[in-house]
């Protein structure tokens, strides 16, 4: 199992905290697709949630480079426990974050100094600070956003069409309708 380079679907509350813990010893994993259903939490969530930090945290000091979190009924409030613990960057390429809203981008974007695509979602807008921290993705070259709530709205849009036409490498911008 040590030579996996591809693991999607993991829920990770379903999961025993061994599991988990041993999540960061697959070394040669390069994608990473993980689930967070709020419904399936049991008593070990918390001690269940360091781990999956850790192993993160492992993975991508090894050859870990696309990581996919789904979030159903909770917030993507990983990456957030990820800067706290280990403020070094991530050899992230590819960040996608589906189910939740994603705010206060800021706090762990320079985590991510490797990122050359991202995709998100956010409820109504996104913040002016998370917009101007776009610019310190410098290999940025694609950004895939869905809104939630304004999805047409050209206000809530323009702000981040003109961060990425200033952005040094122009990242492709795609808005996302329907999700």
């Amino acid at each position: 199992m040590k030579a996996l380079r591809v693991l999607e679907g993991v829920n990770v509350y379903i999961h025993s905290v061994g599991f988990i813990k041993r999540l960061g010893e697959l070394t040669n994993l390069r994608k990473l697709g993980m689930l967070f259903v709020n419904s399936d939490a049991d008593e070990e969530w918390e001690e269940k949630y360091g781990e999956i930090v850790s192993s993160i945290y492992k993975l991508t000091r090894a050859n870990l480079d696309s990581l996919h979190i789904h979030t159903v009924n909770e917030p993507p409030e990983l990456l957030d426990s990820l800067s706290k613990e280990h403020p070094e960057p991530l050899g992230l390429r590819e960040l996608v974050i589906e189910g939740g809203d994603v705010s206060g981008l800021a706090a762990w974007w320079g985590l991510l100094v490797n990122l050359q695509k991202l995709l998100f979602c956010a409820y109504e807008r996104v913040s002016e600070e998370d917009v101007e921290t776009l610019r310190s993705l410098p290999d940025l070259k694609y950004l895939c956003i869905h809104l939630w709530d304004a999805p047409d709205d050209p206000e809530v849009k323009a702000p981040l069409e003109r961060a990425t036409k200033a952005h040094p490498n122009r990242p492709k911008l795609v808005w996302i309708d329907e999700y």
